[in-house]
């Protein structure tokens, strides 16, 4: 499968860097984090279950924060809250984005009520089939605001300039977001027909999967992990 990116304008292909493969945003707090929350691992009582593995251990994780391809700031921002007025400012063109009239969602209270959207620079081509999902770049609640998610249809729908992605700035922030911050995340996603249903419970079917667990971490990727690959 393929991905291209169109710029929305001459001046993008000049100034804005192209969406980069997530795997090349992993934050440093990740790469730093501890195996186990203390320099050994600790168990509950006599059995196997390790109480204190970190997220290093957790593939799902890693998965989700390295899926598909991110698009960072191509400049400085500055956030000033100027007696209650949100001010954000930006180094240089294009664009970054841009202050919405109205605001049309209610985030909950760690975040200021206005509502600001990000430009889109570089719109997504897919595949016959396939849609993208833009979101917030995943498990990163260390960002200073929060951008908004969609499912858009980018194999027919490839046009440039695209939409705005909505965004959110937390209360209590002001400063520097700096050049290379990731804004959203877009994940190529197959559309298929998906039918829901449920299945009883397997007592003797749950204990042999239970107890196929024989090591006390990395089972899961090395018994069911399958790599996923983005270039």
């Amino acid at each position: 499968m393929k991905i291209k990116f169109l710029p929305a304008s001459k001046e993008v292909t000049m100034c804005v860097e192209h969406p980069v493969t997530a795997k090349k945003m992993i934050p440093d707090w990740y790469k730093k984090a501890p195996t186990f929350d203390v320099n050994k691992p600790e168990f509950v009582g006599t059995g196997k279950e390790v109480k204190n593995l970190g997220l290093k251990r957790c593939m799902p994780f890693l998965d989700a924060i390295t899926a598909g391809y991110i698009q960072t700031t191509w400049c400085d921002m500055y956030v000033e809250n100027n007696n209650g007025e949100l001010i954000i400012r930006s180094a240089s063109g294009p664009d970054l984005f841009i202050a919405r009239e109205t605001t049309s969602v209610s985030v909950g209270e760690g975040y200021y009520e206005i509502e600001f959207a990000w430009k889109t620079p570089w719109l997504p081509e897919l595949p016959k089939g396939f849609s993208a999902l833009i979101c917030h770049p995943i498990n990163r609640l260390d960002l200073p605001f929060y951008t908004l998610s969609g499912l858009v249809d980018f194999d027919v729908f490839s046009h440039t300039p695209g939409g705005n992605i909505s965004f959110f700035i937390k209360k209590g922030f002001t400063g520097l977001i700096p050049l290379g911050t990731p804004m959203f995340q877009i994940i190529p996603i197959k559309r298929e027909t998906w039918i829901s249903e449920t299945a009883p419970f397997t007592e003797k079917l749950q204990k042999k999967y239970n107890l196929s667990f024989k090591k006390f971490w990395g089972f899961y990727k090395d018994n069911f992990w399958v790599k996923k690959e983005y270039y």
